[in-house]
């Protein structure tokens, strides 16, 4: 991937939409898959324009260059192995396994993360000096959750 890899928890979700209607919907292909050195799987979802609802109007969003998105959320193993923290612990109803989702950790921890694993993955030579690790923006996260539609609101369906 030649642009910025970005961890984030879900790569596609449509709240309120079936199963039936999500593959129905389902444009825009990842491209490929990586796995880095941590076991985190990234998917590459491609540039594309969407009309985003900013209130009471929309806006039209152009993504000029592809993104990285992780395809699950952050494992408490990952997190584990390079931040050394464990934010879950102590939380009622919270299993605790390194294949769990990562929890309790906050925007600035989660961007913390990111600065860390770039920093690894740049010293190990996996990553190169263009790229990093980051949060995606809203428009990033947004795109990849509508799976593909264009309109306005996910539930409008694309003729």
């Amino acid at each position: 991937m030649r642009v910025a890899v970005v961890v984030a928890a879900m790569l596609f979700c449509m709240a309120g939409c079936s199963r039936k209607e999500i593959r129905e919907s389902v444009v825009v292909e990842p491209r490929e898959s990586v796995t880095n050195s941590i076991g985190m799987e990234l998917i590459e979802i491609p540039a594309g324009k969407f009309t985003m609802a900013e209130g009471f109007r929309t806006v039209v969003v152009t993504l000029t260059k592809p993104f990285g998105l992780g395809k699950t959320e952050v494992t408490q193993g990952q997190w584990k192995s390079v931040m050394g923290t464990e934010f879950w612990k102590g939380f009622d109803k919270v299993k605790a396994d390194k294949d769990c989702p990562a929890t309790y950790v906050s925007w600035e921890n989660a961007t913390e993360f990111c600065k860390k694993l770039t920093a690894t993955e740049r010293k190990s030579g996996k990553l190169k000096a263009d790229e990093e690790y980051r949060l995606p923006t809203e428009a990033e996260w947004e795109y990849a959750c509508r799976a593909g539609t264009t309109t306005a609101f996910h539930s409008e369906r694309m003729n």
